[in-house]
């Protein structure tokens, strides 16, 4: 798995873009890398982007994810949306993370449009 991770600053998110098959290691050193920098912006909008990114992640591992990223300083103030090209044969898995997500107080939401994905980190609203 390759990554980017870039802070836009005018919209106050941190965006990482991956490609390759997605593990749970690579990921996890990921995600230390993102949430690093956005401790160093005080952001607390991400943008996880995976255009052609394959998953090798049981559900198991999709389970954990939450604790994972709380781990790393997801908290319920902060917004995470994933990315998805609209052909992704993960939905299923994408909305489990969504519920899990939610069953652990974070906000996590999965789109396939760029310009709705941002329009909703940027929002005031909060998942409930």
């Amino acid at each position: 798995m390759d990554w980017t991770i870039d802070y836009l600053k005018e919209e106050g998110i941190v965006h990482a873009k991956m490609s390759g098959i997605v593990t749970w290691d690579e990921n996890k050193k990921m995600d230390e890398e993102v949430f690093s920098l956005a401790r160093s912006k005080g952001a607390h909008r991400y943008l996880f982007e995976h255009p052609q990114a394959e998953h090798n992640l049981s559900l198991l591992q999709i389970d954990d994810l939450p604790k994972l990223l709380k781990e790393f300083g997801l908290g319920t103030e902060d917004k995470l949306a994933v990315l998805v090209n609209p052909s992704s044969a993960y939905s299923k898995e994408l909305k489990f993370f969504e519920n899990v997500s939610r069953l652990a107080s974070l906000q996590v939401r999965h789109f396939t449009d760029f310009e709705k994905a941002v329009n909703w980190l940027k929002s005031n609203q909060l998942d409930k």
